[in-house]
Parts: structure tokens; C-alpha cells; sequence
């Protein structure tokens, strides 16, 4: 079954999940996802709109987690993973349709943002499973002044936004301030 959840609430069967794989993308997992940190206690009280959904087995042990947070008119997909005994199941499909057919309900929003996809539709990995999806390849284009432009440039020089972006951007910006 999958359901809505707190991420805070899952945090050592989270841990499990994203260490079932040494690597993921071809990447080792970093401390970010080797050690989570409660998340909704801290982000939720800047952005509300945030939304994880898990997947339980039938004795109800989580096996695979989505996140997305709500940014103006688009959700954004922060987090998808899966433990790897159960991804041949194809929990991430159901997850992901589950997921987006709950946000879908709400009205809220006009577009949904998974990150960068390569242009290959039959290149493999998480771009495969993008396009198997439903995701499209697009460009977005910020706009603004000068000096948003100049503001964020200096803020990319002094934090670095890696992994888990939003809590990093809360935990060393905002909490800073």
C-alpha cells in the first residue's frame, strides 16, 4: 500500500532503504542519505508543502519513499528511492503514479519538476524511467534583474546546495540569519 507519511517518522527504515545499494546512479550514497536528519521538523515550518508518500509491504515495512515540495506553481520531486529487494516488484512505477495522481487532486499546481533528464529517451537508468513515466525533457527559464541574478550568484559562492538541497539551503541559510 502507499500512503502520505512523515518523513521524520521513518527516518532508521529510510536509512535502510537508501543503503540497500552501495551505489546508486553509479554514485556511492552520501552522508546525507547514509545518515537522514529530520527534515519536516525543520523544512515544514518554511514550506508546508511538502509531501511524502511511502510504500509498505503487507506486514506494513516501508520499502520505498517519494518527496515533493510545492515551490509557487510546480511541485518539485525532491527524493525517490527504493529498497532494492523490492524495485523488480515495480514500486517505484506505483509510487510515482500514486504520488502524482494525490498532488493531482489538489489543483494546486501546473507542472511537476523531476530534475534533469537526458535528451536519449532509450538511455538507461533513472532518465529511462523518466520517460516511462510520462516525464518530458524541458528548459526553464528563470527571469529576473540584475540583481537577483548578482544576489544569487553571491549566495551560490557561499552555500553550497548538494543532495538533500532544501534542508542543506535551511540548515546553513536560513537558520543562520
Amino acid at each position: 500500500t502507499i500512503r502520505e507519511i512523515n518523513y521524520d517518522d521513518y527516518l532508521d527504515d529510510i536509512r535502510t532503504i537508501n543503503t540497500s545499494k552501495q551505489e546508486r546512479l553509479g554514485k556511492t550514497m552520501s552522508n546525507d542519505y547514509i545518515n537522514p536528519r529530520h527534515r519536516d521538523k525543520v523544512v515544514k515550518s518554511l514550506n508546508p508543502d511538502i509531501h511524502t508518500f511511502g510504500c509498505f509491504t503487507q506486514d506494513g515495512k516501508l520499502v520505498g519513499y517519494y518527496m515533493f515540495e510545492k515551490f509557487t506553481n510546480f511541485y518539485h520531486v525532491v527524493k525517490g528511492i527504493g529498497h532494492s529487494e523490492y524495485l523488480s516488484y515495480g514500486i517505484m512505477n506505483h509510487m510515482f503514479a500514486y504520488s502524482v495522481a494525490e498532488l493531482s487532486k489538489r489543483n494546486e499546481c501546473q507542472m511537476l519538476i523531476y530534475g534533469a533528464i537526458s535528451p536519449n529517451k532509450y538511455e538507461g537508468g533513472l532518465s529511462k524511467f523518466k520517460y516511462n513515466v510520462g516525464c518530458q525533457a524541458k528548459h526553464l527559464v528563470y527571469e529576473g534583474t540584475r540583481d537577483d541574478f548578482r544576489n544569487l550568484k553571491e549566495f551560490n559562492k557561499r552555500y553550497i546546495l548538494h543532495d538533500d538541497s532544501a534542508l542543506n539551503f535551511v540548515t546553513e541559510y536560513v537558520l543562520n540569519q
